[in-house]
């Protein structure tokens, strides 16, 4: 698979996974920085996810607001990062 097919297959793949959680939420909320979050309501903390395809230093801020949102639901909740780049992210919050 070329560099360009591997793209499009992984946003296809992003846009098919935010339909899915967007479908079986009762609440959903996406940030430029790209960062979506779903809250189902479900007691269950693998079907409320702060998404953070590509995690960075500079989604702090987006990645702070979107933990308070899910808060707001009074339902367990996941922080779902992307292996590459989540070392740096995780050592600012830290």
């Amino acid at each position: 698979m070329t560099a360009l097919q591997d793209a499009f297959a992984t946003a296809l793949y992003h846009q098919a996974e935010d339909y899915f959680f967007a479908s079986i939420s009762r609440v959903s909320r996406h940030w430029p920085e790209g960062l979506s979050a779903y809250s189902t309501g479900v007691e269950s903390s693998s079907l409320n996810l702060l998404f953070v395809p590509a995690p960075g230093v500079e989604q702090v801020g987006a990645l702070l607001e979107g933990i308070r949102y899910l808060e707001t639901t009074n339902a367990p909740f996941c922080v779902v990062l992307r292996h590459e780049g989540a070392d740096a992210l995780v050592a600012t919050l830290v």
